[in-house]
Formats: C-alpha cells, structure tokens, sequence
C-alpha cells in the first residue's frame, strides 16, 4: 500500500523540516511544495507557520496561495494549521496590525496577556498540557483518544478567540488564565502548539492527522466511484 503523500505548504515560514521528519516517522508521505496541482492532489495539507501573521498572510498572497488553500479546503480533505498557520485559519489577527486571514473558523488574533506568562514577558514558551474542550476525551478528530496528561511545547505571542465555542477543541490553562490551544472546523484542524517538537504526544497527533486523510480519501474515492 502506498504511503499517504502530504503536502506541506511552502510559502517562506514555518518549521518544515521537523514536519517533514515527524510524518515521515509515521509512515507518511511528505511533500514540500507550492504547486497547486500537487497541494490539490495530496491527501492531507498542513499550513505551518513562525513568525507574524501580516507577514504570514503577505507570502500566501504573493504565492497566489489562498484561492488554492480554499479550493483544498472545499474539497473536504484535512488542513491542519500549526502554530502561525492555526492564526491564520480565523478571519483576523490584531498583530502589528489589523490583518484579514483565511476566514476558516469564525474570530480572531490578539495578544495574549502578559500575566499569563511566569516572568510577565512574552512570548509565552514552555511545555504545557491541553484539555478537551467538552468531556474527558477527544472522540474524533487529530486528537482522538490522546490523554490529557500529555504536554506539547508552546512558543507565541498570540492566541486564537474563535466566536462560536463548537469551533474550540481544546484549552491551555496556565496560571489562572486559560487560551484556546486547538481549533477545529469539519475538515479545518489547527494546533497552537508544535506537535513536530513535542516528542511521543506530537507524533500521535501526526498518526492521527494521517489516519483522517487516509479515512477522508477513502471516503471520496468511494463518492466518485457511484
């Protein structure tokens, strides 16, 4: 059986090469790429991300990206955002200045406030647990049946407030304050986290991330074939 090819989108940010690796570990098929026809034909796409959101949305635009990120998007197969591309899977972010995203998930970007970080300074960096957003487990999803005993590393300035609460997929609490540390829209995932730097719980969340393409693709070869 052929291996679940993956593309990962190039637009001049994000920590690619420890995606690629992590996928690889997991017996996927990772692409490094900016071509439409391949991100159209891949299984699985994941929008990485470091650095600012204005900065982040001007590369996609000047690749001519987003018209292909929301073609992909429509055609029902699995987008995870990590990190900067989770931000940019809402409409707007508050960095620097107002900038609009992709428009993904309802909501937008705004600085995290400095008593959540243990010295008062950001960027808030540190290895943290997330919790489900409803319930004791997750159910489906990237991060199904992960414990919520696991930590991930953290590394941002910024947090995600979607508008409607069936779009939070899991929380971060630190000190008294808590974030949103996943998103979700149907075939929409987005990790403020990085799973690729997270070690064992990082890697789970790439099988699973794999498990949905591969389910997704299945279902969509077998709608063709009626």
């Amino acid at each position: 059986m052929s291996k679940t090819q993956i593309a990962i989108l190039d637009y001049g940010l994000g920590n690619i090469r420890s995606i690629r690796n992590a996928l690889v570990n997991q017996g996927g098929n990772p692409l490094v790429t900016r071509n439409k026809e391949k991100i159209l034909k891949a299984s699985g796409l994941i929008l990485p991300g470091v650095g600012a959101f204005p900065h982040g949305m001007q590369n996609l635009n000047n690749y001519g990206l987003v018209p292909t990120i929301e073609k992909y998007v429509g055609t029902g197969k699995p987008l995870m955002g990590i990190c900067l591309g989770m931000q940019m899977l809402m409409e707007s972010s508050q960095e620097y200045q107002s900038c609009k995203g992709l428009g993904f998930i309802k909501g937008g970007v705004s600085r995290l406030p400095l008593k959540l970080s243990q010295d008062n300074r950001l960027p808030h960096v540190g290895w943290k647990r997330i919790v489900p957003s409803s319930g004791k487990t997750w159910e489906i999803g990237i991060l199904k049946s992960l414990s919520s005993e696991l930590f991930y590393y953290f590394a941002h300035s910024y947090a995600a407030f979607p508008k409607l609460s069936e779009n939070i997929y899991a929380w971060t609490e630190d000190r008294s304050m808590k974030f949103v540390s996943a998103i979700r829209n149907d075939n929409v995932f987005g990790v403020q986290f990085h799973p690729e730097k997270s070690g064992a719980a990082g890697l789970a969340i790439m099988r699973n991330f794999l498990a949905e393409c591969r389910k997704n693709t299945s279902v969509i070869l077998s709608r063709n074939e009626d």
